[in-house]
């Protein structure tokens, strides 16, 4: 990925972190027949100092993971925060828009699992997704019959992250008074992704 160094985040807390707040990511990896992709929510997992690894699973009938084993590097993509900039916020109108944005790429090699290695994904990913639910839902919540006719569907993969690189592009190229500008029209436009940014530029340590 490309990014210039003012840019650049390379710390491995801020990075993990923003997988974990926006962790519904886009698999990349070669096939046979070129370039596949999937969107699909991860869950990344950190043991010790390492980058850790990422967890997730596809549909049987995608034959992407048929081909991820032997595809080498494969990455996966995570797109956090991002907002039009305009150039008349900036105290000379002569410059150009851009855009501002967070992204993370995770980069490895992906193994399949499937049987009790797959039903123990299964269990994990739906505690981390469900922890915030009133009446949260469970594995065990479903017939063992259905539960077998489920997990026959699906492929789980897991990801060793090699890599990472991130970008968080918050106006860092800017002067102290068109941030603060910036940050003041987020604000003012205010949608979802306007007020994260705008927190960002104010804490560029605490991930949103």
């Amino acid at each position: 990925m490309y990014t210039p160094p003012h840019y650049k985040e390379e710390r491995p807390e801020v990075l993990q972190a923003l997988i974990h707040q926006h962790s519904f990511g886009l698999l990349i990896s070669s096939g046979p027949h070129g370039v596949e992709a999937t969107h699909v929510p991860f869950l990344l997992e950190v043991e010790g100092p390492g980058p850790g690894r990422l967890l997730a699973h596809l549909s049987r009938a995608n034959p992407q993971w048929r081909h991820l084993e032997e595809a080498g590097e494969v990455l996966a993509i995570f797109s956090g925060p991002h907002a039009y900039i305009s150039a008349s916020w900036y105290t000379e109108r002569t410059d150009v828009p851009t855009w501002n944005y967070v992204a993370v790429h995770a980069s490895g090699r992906a193994r399949v699992m499937e049987g009790d290695r797959l039903r123990s994904l299964l269990d994990r990913m739906s505690r981390r997704y469900e922890q915030t639910s009133a009446a949260p839902w469970s594995l065990e919540d479903v017939p063992e019959a259905s539960l077998q006719a489920m997990t026959k569907g699906i492929v789980g993969i897991e990801i060793d992250i090699t890599r990472l690189q991130g970008t968080q592009k918050l106006s860092q190229n800017r002067s102290a008074e068109d941030q603060q500008r910036v940050i003041h029209e987020l604000k003012a436009r205010g949608s979802q992704d306007d007020l994260a940014l705008a927190a960002l530029m104010e804490h560029p340590s605490r991930p949103r």
